[in-house]
């Protein structure tokens, strides 16, 4: 098991609490970005938004420390979670593209635009670096040249998801 690995879900898991708190205490600012305006909801569309998005979040980000602090098939788990999560958010968003078009004359634009351009690599890096997870150490240890390379775009990866996540965070807030 990998430093890397631990350190990318433990990452993931931060992010994941941030949001989840953020979306407790104002679903208005975190959500706004994104172009939804909450300015005449309901208090129980609050409530709603409050209890889907910080449960979600939190569990995530419970999922995401408890994995990074497991044996080697937790890991491998928690990087199939977080990189399967974040693939399915890049793919609802490359459908809603193609569905609703690019939301190039909105405020949220760019808002879309990078989340989906955070989380593309980020969930390339998470599933890079499950199969580094499966490969045998030895195997590892006598790579040849281009699996060197490809190692080397495995760190980043992971590192493109916490730090996307963290810009994804605070631009949502």
């Amino acid at each position: 098991m990998s430093p890397l690995a631990v350190w990318t879900l433990r990452g993931a898991a931060a992010v994941f609490a941030i949001l989840a708190v953020a979306s407790l205490i104002s679903p208005s600012a975190t959500l706004g970005p994104h172009g939804l305006d909450l300015s005449r909801a309901p208090q129980a569309a609050f409530a709603e938004l409050r209890a889907y998005y910080f449960g979600t979040w939190g569990v995530l980000a419970a999922t995401a420390w408890k994995c990074a602090h497991g044996g080697k098939a937790d890991i491998e788990r928690g990087l199939m979670t977080v990189g399967g999560l974040v693939a399915l958010f890049a793919l609802a968003r490359v459908y809603a593209f193609a569905v609703d078009g690019l939301p190039l004359d909105s405020p949220s634009a760019s808002v879309a635009v990078a989340t989906f351009a955070v989380e593309t690599p980020s969930a390339a890096g998470c599933y890079l670096l499950l199969r580094r997870e499966r490969q045998p150490t030895q195997a590892r240890r006598r790579q040849p040249s281009p699996a060197a390379k490809l190692e080397a775009m495995e760190k980043i990866g992971p590192m493109a998801l916490a730090v996307g996540m963290l810009l994804a965070t605070a631009a949502a807030l």
